[in-house]
């Protein structure tokens, strides 16, 4: 069974390069707490973040 976490992120009111920085620091964030649990993929989509248990 496949388990996906959406992560929207509303409060990031930014725009420019300054919101492609803040996603991919969010996306950091996230990747490294989740390296104690493997099988974790982490993707961005259409201003979504999508947390995938393969």
């Amino acid at each position: 069974m496949r388990n996906v976490l959406l992560v929207k992120y509303g409060e990031i009111a930014l725009r420019g390069k300054n919101r492609g920085i803040a996603e991919n620091r969010l996306i950091k964030a996230i990747i490294k707490r989740l390296e104690p649990y493997p099988g974790y993929m982490v993707y961005k989509e259409q201003g979504r973040i999508l947390v995938v248990n393969e």
